[in-house]
């Protein structure tokens, strides 16, 4: 399954998309509508938010890119497409279920729904529409660990 079928690839396409337009935009708010206090600004770089944001949209643009020039997906690009997915998801559950619950309405405007909403849901499902079944997730794994194990005879 290293290649995508039509409606795999314009459903990862839309995807990607949303996610690379959502945290640009997330990203670009967060900096600007705090330019004036302690946090905001160029120091909203400094949190885990905005760097798994950035990573993602790295790792969907080059996904998109990869996409239209109908390469395959390779087993490392898998990896780095998890590692991705597992950070932006992380940014989601601490603010939905830590971060929220504590500041009340004042934590849903525009930019903590994108970077901590909208990114981590498209990015999960995109993560699982491109892998569409789960099975195949299950056999890359088994056969990731048959080749480490190979190479590492104890």
């Amino acid at each position: 399954m290293n290649t995508f079928t039509p409606k795999q690839k314009a459903v990862s396409c839309v995807l990607k998309i949303v996610v690379i337009f959502s945290a640009i935009l997330g990203t670009f708010l967060s900096a600007y509508a705090g330019r004036h206090s302690f946090m905001g600004g160029s120091r909203v770089f400094m949190y885990f938010t905005i760097q798994s944001n950035i990573a993602i949209t790295i790792i969907c643009a080059a996904g998109l890119k990869g996409l239209f020039r109908n390469k395959s997906v390779s087993d490392l690009w898998w990896v780095i497409k998890f590692v991705g997915t597992v950070s932006i998801t992380l940014t989601g559950a601490v603010f939905c279920f830590v971060l929220a619950p504590t500041l009340g309405n004042a934590a849903w405007n525009l930019q903590n729904i994108l970077t901590h909403v909208v990114v981590p849901v498209a990015a999960i499902i995109d993560f699982f529409v491109v892998l569409l079944i789960v099975g195949y997730l299950y056999l890359k794994i088994v056969d990731i660990l048959k080749r480490f194990k190979n190479r590492n005879p104890s």
